[in-house]
């Protein structure tokens, strides 16, 4: 064919390079007229209306096992991408008209740090609307898709290209005031005889807190803990007297507000941090709950 110079954008066969390049890229006109929900002879036809516009054969071969001339070979390797870019720029506009901000965090962070301050947010954002759902093992494939996610990784793990750090997480021995009666100093062989509390999702918290505090020494907590299954379960048994529990303190902080906990020792950094991560680059609306979480964590 002879070549033809192709000089203006609003001349560009839209659907005829759709087609070309969904044909190119699965290998079969056939899966291209699937993908595309056309005929497989609408596929064929704009194929050869591209080929004729540009002057180029893109296939050679048999009509059944048709192959990539160079020229084709070289358009597939341009338009993927373009479409992509394509594709992820019309998602990214539809994205902003939405008002739903998908949220996924652990429970316990929900339902004692994020859900009492959520209000703040809707105040400052009103036109964006965020919902919750939390890690659940018997969710499974159930599990609501989200945009964001709120995450705790530790020191050894790599931040991802859309990772934004929140804090640095925080862990301190609590207990409730009563154990403490006036005048009586929270010592460490005091503390010895409270009964341990502790939490299947976090069972290594109170050796990393002996450690970090140098109290691996002073500080040996009764080995026989009461386990809970969740963090707010265990934070409840300690609230209402049952024990001590090393516990976050974003998780708790509240509670110490209010009184009803006290941390005697004080709070270190775990060397774990509170990331949010978006699915792709963040939006105007993540972007601002991302910003908020971390004006409220700090």
């Amino acid at each position: 064919m002879t070549k033809r110079r192709v000089t203006k954008r609003s001349n560009l066969p839209l659907n005829a390079l759709r087609s070309f390049e969904a044909a190119a890229r699965l290998g079969r006109q056939h899966a291209a007229a699937e993908e595309l929900l056309v005929t497989h002879g609408a596929i064929s036809r704009q194929i050869c209306k591209l080929e004729e516009y540009l002057g180029l054969d893109l296939f050679s071969g048999a009509k059944r096992t048709p192959e990539l001339t160079p020229e084709g070979q070289r358009l597939l390797e341009e338009l993927t991408p373009a479409f992509d870019q394509l594709d992820a720029a019309v998602r990214r506009v539809l994205d902003e008209k939405e008002r739903v901000l998908r949220v996924s965090c652990y429970s316990t962070f929900a339902m004692l740090w994020l859900i009492p301050r959520l209000s703040r947010f809707r105040e400052i954002h009103p036109d964006i609307v965020v919902q919750l759902s939390t890690d659940s093992a018997d969710m499974g494939a159930a599990r609501m898709a989200h945009d964001l996610k709120v995450l705790l990784l530790d020191s050894k793990t790599d931040l991802g290209p859309h990772d934004s750090i929140l804090v640095n997480e925080k862990l301190g021995y609590i207990l409730s005031p009563r154990h403490l009666t006036e005048g009586v100093a929270a010592k460490p062989d005091l503390l010895c005889q409270i009964p341990q509390i502790a939490t299947s999702t976090r069972l290594d918290a109170w050796l990393v807190w002996v450690g970090l505090t140098g109290m691996d020494q002073a500080f040996q907590p009764q080995s026989a803990a009461m386990i809970y299954e969740h963090y707010s379960f265990a934070i409840e048994a300690v609230t209402n007297g049952l024990g001590g529990c090393v516990a976050p303190y974003h998780l708790i902080v509240d509670r110490l507000d209010e009184g009803r906990l006290v941390a005697p020792f004080g709070f270190v950094e775990s060397k774990r941090t509170y990331v949010a991560r978006s699915v792709c680059a963040p939006n105007r609306r993540s972007k601002a709950f991302i910003t908020w979480l971390q004006n409220e964590l700090t």
